[in-house]
């Protein structure tokens, strides 16, 4: 199964890392030029993003570098449906990889894809959601508790169905690149693959090219909650809209 790296052009230190892990494990990669959301202009701004709908299924304004990760996603997907895959991994440019893992994970990919069902694979951990302890085991987040603690673009996997999908949800930018609960009530399958094949390298656990980690103090933690409990509330609100939406679609004809 091919994969993706997502670099910026200004992070050279970075892909030459990824590089020789990639290649340690023996993946094939295409590296795909991240967009840098602080180059952005106002008219591509204008044109790439859909400030009203973000705030309505955010409950914020995404920060440039978000924006960035965003459509940085979006072009691989963008990239990968041209080449006519079937099906595709992305990685940022910081991650480590277990190569028994990774092996595991490409076939159960390709056991359990269902060409017609837009499928997400999540390749790193799932952040709340524990492993089973049982080999090649491939957990459907059906509930939204599971989605909504399942975060993160470090490494995944989606088939091109989902690639088309996403591409259409989010695209003038709504949402966050990683917004798998969003995704899955809308006709996306998000399931997380044990074992985990990707990690965050150690040494990226303090700095983020989305978002610096560090010196935030106990004031930033706060307004993180802050920001948690609007996102939420937001959450069950754009799920009450959608679901008018359908039940008076008819009716509004």
């Amino acid at each position: 199964m091919k994969a993706f790296v997502v670099n910026l052009d200004r992070s050279r230190d970075r892909m030459s890392e990824v590089d020789a892990e990639l290649k340690r494990v023996g993946i094939e990669y295409e590296r795909v030029s991240a967009v840098d959301g602080s180059n952005l202009s106002a008219a591509e701004l204008n044109t790439d993003v859909c400030r009203f709908q973000m705030c309505r299924c955010m409950g914020r304004r995404l920060r440039l570098a978000e924006i960035g990760c965003a459509l940085s996603n979006l072009k691989v997907h963008r990239t990968a449906l041209a080449e006519n895959l079937p099906r595709w991994a992305v990685f940022e440019d910081d991650v480590v990889v277990d190569a028994e893992a990774w092996r595991q994970a490409v076939e159960t990919i390709e056991e359990t894809d269902e060409p017609n069902v837009p499928t997400v694979w999540l390749l790193n951990d799932g952040h709340g959601v524990a492993d089973p302890g049982t080999r090649k085991v491939v957990r459907l987040l059906g509930n939204q508790r599971g989605i909504m603690h399942t975060w993160g673009t470090l490494g995944y996997a989606l088939n091109a169905a989902a690639a088309r999908r996403i591409l259409e949800l989010a695209w003038p930018v709504r949402y966050c690149a990683d917004a798998w609960s969003t995704y899955c009530r809308k006709g996306v399958e998000v399931r997380v693959v044990f074992p985990n094949a990707v990690r965050e390298k150690p040494s990226s656990s303090q700095f983020s090219t989305v978002l610096s980690k560090t010196d935030h103090g106990r004031l930033w933690v706060w307004y993180g909650h802050f920001v948690k409990f609007r996102y939420v509330v937001c959450f069950w609100l754009d799920i009450l809209v959608y679901r008018l939406c359908r039940l008076f679609a008819g009716r509004w004809r």
